[in-house]
């Protein structure tokens, strides 16, 4: 029977031993629990292949190459390095990442940084910002998949009784295929000490102080480093946690994990980070800030934003049909999950509504946001981020939706009948109860701890 997430981590934590298994200083349980958790509870990290045509790849392997070899002939030093997160957004005709591309606008970081960007499947997004700036590790990523699958035997055999001591610690307590896991494990630990000794060369020639990355299982090889140099590691929030998780949860252990964990809002400093309390900072979240300096037109308060998810799409437009009838002087917009598109029979159903219509998804969330006055939805993580924007945020409990509430994550207007919107949009918002503090502005004190 398969384990819910509670139960696997009950029995993995209890096994005794499991961070004290090393290869060249570092553990070899963090090289490859993240995946070993993904197979275990059955995710498998299943992805959609790339549409990417084998040229492309080969081009841009060798651009990176060309631009890596300047940087190591030319010999100039970075303070501050930054990997940013895979998913850039269009914003404003500009491709940049969340995460970093605001907070080195909006930190005293000057012209002290450099952007390394991985290889993001072959298709990297231009025009992009902060371009003069970036680095791309395509010869890298490429490169390590490639001897990693060549000097997998050559691993296995080095490490062979370290992969037999952790498999046998495992099996104390978890149960599984031997032989698959076996497989994985050298696959992995290739993969990682390749990648290793290509990123090593880099870093060591850019000699940074700080390096900030997203996520951390994707940077291991550039931690490895960054520790054997005590180099300060922190790794930034990507996305809204409120309870334990595979990627997270776990023993802090200083030889891999980050020296600070930096989130972007007062609310969500916590333990489901897997650091000590007093290394989770909150430096706040620059992005909404330079959103809010964009200045994008608004629609007006006669017009409401919408956010679905696939497995609410049905009872939202049902209850949004419903609403543009009883209620034609509002204009109704329906924002879908990126990851989404509508079926013929919903789309027909929109279709026939005149004042209801299916607005861009590809829009980055905070951009469309602050083009509304007022946000409905049920549950998601959306909604917070136009709390955090200032925004009348409504809450259908109705008509199939369900409202869930926790100690972390909260607010909004409940909607239980049409007449609830009716007033929700009619009446002055009370926020006094929204979570606001998800996507806190950007704390410039707490950032000049690193800059």
């Amino acid at each position: 029977m398969k384990l819910n997430l509670t139960e696997y981590l009950r029995q993995e934590l209890s096994i005794k031993g499991l961070e004290e298994l090393l290869i060249d200083e570092r553990p070899l349980w963090r090289i490859v629990r993240s995946e070993f958790r993904d197979v275990y509870m059955g995710g498998g990290q299943i992805t959609v292949p790339p549409n990417v045509r084998p040229f492309d790849i080969l081009l841009n392997v060798c651009r990176s190459a060309g631009t890596i070899t300047k940087v190591l002939l030319c010999g100039k030093k970075c303070k501050y390095i930054f990997l940013p997160h895979p998913r850039l957004f269009d914003i404003n005709g500009m491709y940049m990442d969340r995460l970093t591309d605001p907070l080195i606008d909006y930190s005293d970081i000057k012209d002290e940084y450099i952007i390394l960007e991985r290889h993001q499947n072959g298709t990297h997004k231009r025009p992009r910002y902060h371009s003069e700036k970036v680095v791309y590790l395509d010869v890298i990523d490429v490169l390590g998949k490639v001897f990693g699958k060549l000097l997998k035997p050559y691993y296995a055999r080095k490490y062979r009784r370290n992969i037999e001591d952790l498999i046998n610690l495992l099996k104390t307590e978890l149960v599984f295929n031997e032989t698959i896991i076996k497989a994985m494990f050298e696959r992995l630990i290739a993969e990682h000490k390749v990648l290793c000794k290509l990123i090593y060369p880099l870093l060591n020639s850019l000699s940074p102080k700080y390096v900030f990355y997203a996520p951390r299982d994707t940077f291991f090889h550039v931690v490895d480093y960054c520790k054997k140099r005590h180099i300060t590691c922190c790794e930034m929030q990507h996305g809204v946690v409120v309870a334990d998780s595979l990627l997270y949860t776990g023993i802090y252990n200083r030889q891999i994990d980050p020296d600070y964990f930096l989130v972007f809002g007062k609310d969500n400093i916590s333990r489901y980070f897997g650091l000590p309390l007093d290394l989770v900072k909150n430096v706040g979240f620059p992005f909404k800030n330079y959103v809010n300096d964009l200045g994008l037109e608004s629609y007006g308060p006669s017009v409401v934003l919408f956010v679905s998810e696939p497995q609410i799409t049905n009872e939202m437009i049902g209850n949004l049909a419903e609403l543009a009838t009883i209620y034609p002087q509002f204009e109704y917009h329906i924002r879908l999950h990126p990851h989404e598109d509508l079926s013929t029979k919903q789309r027909n159903c929109i279709d026939r509504v005149p004042n209801m219509k299916v607005v861009d998804n590809s829009v980055e969330s905070f951009c469309a946001l602050s083009r509304y006055t007022a946000i409905v939805g049920e549950n998601s993580s959306v909604l917070y981020e136009a709390m955090s924007l200032g925004k009348k945020v409504g809450r259908f409990n109705y008509g199939g939706l369900v409202v869930i509430e926790s100690q972390l994550i909260h607010g909004g207007t409940v909607l239980n009948s049409p007449k609830d919107f009716y007033r929700f949009m009619n009446e002055s918002y009370d926020n006094a109860n929204d979570s606001k503090e998800i996507y806190s502005d950007y704390q410039r004190e707490t950032m000049k701890q690193f800059v």
